[in-house]
């Protein structure tokens, strides 16, 4: 959403819209293998995530009037390509030579980071993959021509890349969002420090797509310019849905993580029946999945896209068989989704040694594929097959 106070122009990321949990389950019946009733349909209700409440220091607002923006048509997401060493450090350089079109007036933009939130994630990482889209793509979508860099010397640096635990202020104003950071459209001018501020909550792929988010309001970008499925709030088109994208999620990692004491059986069996299903989707579940795609295992369930559980408090019901719990994010104006945002799946009492043939079936539809689409191995798959090394 965009805050206007005068001349100053703020652009947040909303931290409650609409989020559609579609639950789907699926049943295991002694020994007939996978069943899934003809007549079940899946189950669609909205959440609204919680409204932070934690007090947080203002986040500086934009000094520039606001330039209107365009309305482009819809275009695939942009592929990462080869970008700077994320090692690359950077003092402030001020350039009278750049065009004046550069709202930062030097070629290389020092960034520093602001850990207020100190939960744990690698907030270093998470910068270094924004700075690297961005200098990958910046000059795609803008008319500029400079780079971001990790700040050799903080006292140099011009952006501060705020993770916090909540954001209940921008532009003095109280706010519910996920992020927030000054619109530096063409004719405007940075000041000496520019903050994006990042609610550090959630997966480490939605903090991420936050952080980019945010230093696309820095590069000049809007929340109807492109990149569609990164900037855009709730754009009045249409924009590539989740099923029409080979992975629907921000970012090129899909973590897992799993609570082993939530399911049934030995946790050391459970971890890893989960690991073997995590490696075959890695490797390319068969040709089902992308691979540049790289799929992990999380040792932190609550920053991990995908948590493995029977947890009740996920919103796990299954008492046979397992389940799948999807959050997703609808970024236009039909009832479709385009990026996924969080997957739990709920494995109940299967036996041990079946963990991880549910949990390949799930990740299969955390990938966004059918039933027809899934590896054969997941297809119609026998009592014995199920509980093989079915990996191999």
């Amino acid at each position: 959403m965009t805050y206007k106070s005068g001349d100053a122009v703020v652009n947040t990321m909303s931290r409650t819209a609409a989020t559609v949990v579609v639950v789907v389950l699926v049943t295991l019946a002694g020994c007939s293998g996978l069943l899934v009733p003809e007549d079940a349909a899946p189950t669609v209700s909205e959440t609204e995530t919680p409204t932070a409440v934690e007090s947080q220091t203002a986040t500086p607002t934009a000094t520039e009037t606001e330039t209107p923006a365009s309305t482009p048509t819809a275009t695939p997401s942009p592929t990462e390509t080869a970008t700077p060493s994320p090692t690359e450090t950077a003092t402030q350089t001020p350039d009278d030579t750049l065009s004046s079109d550069n709202p930062w007036g030097q070629e290389v933009v020092p960034v520093r980071i602001n850990d207020s939130a100190d939960d744990g994630r690698n907030t270093t990482a998470l910068t270094l993959r924004t700075i690297d889209y961005w200098n990958a793509n910046i000059e795609r979508y803008t008319d500029f021509e400079y780079r971001f860099a990790l700040a050799e010397d903080p006292d140099d640096a011009r952006v501060e890349v705020q993770f916090r635990e909540s954001i209940d202020r921008c532009d003095d104003r109280e706010t519910n969002v996920a992020g927030c950071a000054a619109y530096l459209h063409e004719g405007t001018r940075a000041r000496d420090l520019e903050v994006a501020a990042v609610e550090s909550r959630g997966s480490n792929s939605g903090v991420l797509a936050t952080t980019r988010h945010e230093f696309g309001h820095l590069v000049g970008l809007n929340h109807s310019d492109e990149p569609l499925d990164l900037m855009a709030q709730r754009y009045e088109g249409d924009i590539r849905d989740a099923t029409d994208r080979a992975f629907p999620w921000y970012g090129d990692t899909l973590n897992v993580a799993v609570e082993p004491d939530t399911i049934d059986g030995d946790p050391t069996v459970v971890r890893e029946q989960v690991r073997h299903a995590v490696e075959y989707y890695d490797d390319g579940a068969d040709g089902t999945v992308p691979t540049n795609v790289s799929v992990v295992v999380s040792d932190d369930p609550d920053f991990a896209e995908v948590v493995v559980t029977n947890d009740s408090e996920r919103g796990c019901t299954v008492t046979d068989g397992s389940g799948g719990i999807r959050s997703v994010r609808n970024l236009d104006t039909d009832e479709r989704a385009e990026l996924y945002t969080r997957m739990v799946v709920c494995v109940g009492p299967v036996g041990e040694d079946a963990v991880g043939w549910h949990t390949g079936y799930w990740l299969g539809t955390a990938f966004g594929l059918e039933s027809g689409e899934r590896a054969a191995v997941f297809q119609d798959a026998s009592y014995s097959e199920i509980r093989s090394e079915w990996w191999e």
